[in-house]
């Protein structure tokens, strides 16, 4: 993996939750690639994600603010999203923002 790349993996889980993991670096084009995969997920009928970002070692303010814009707007199409693995100061990003 490049080290300046967002890397997204997802799978389905069996109660039928969407995780997609990222890692690396989450900048602008990374976010909105990661809004992008949830909501697609949705398209295909899966009404919860889960965003799992603990392997993620470096963000932007560009970066979260895609990544929260595409999510705002799935919670608006019917879908429910949940954070995990989110380490400070991530954490403390996504909190000012909700």
């Amino acid at each position: 993996m490049e080290s300046d790349a967002l890397h997204l993996t997802t799978e389905v889980d069996p109660t039928g939750a969407v995780i997609i993991a990222a890692e690396g670096y989450l900048d602008a084009e990374g976010g909105a690639r990661l809004g992008r995969e949830a909501d697609a997920a949705v398209a295909a009928g899966h009404t919860r994600v889960l965003i799992d970002l603990e392997e993620v070692v470096l963000f932007n303010c560009a970066g979260a603010r895609e990544m929260l814009a595409a999510l705002e707007q799935l919670r608006r199409s019917g879908g429910h999203v949940d954070f995990v693995g989110v380490r400070q100061p991530l954490e403390r990003a996504l909190h000012f923002s909700a």
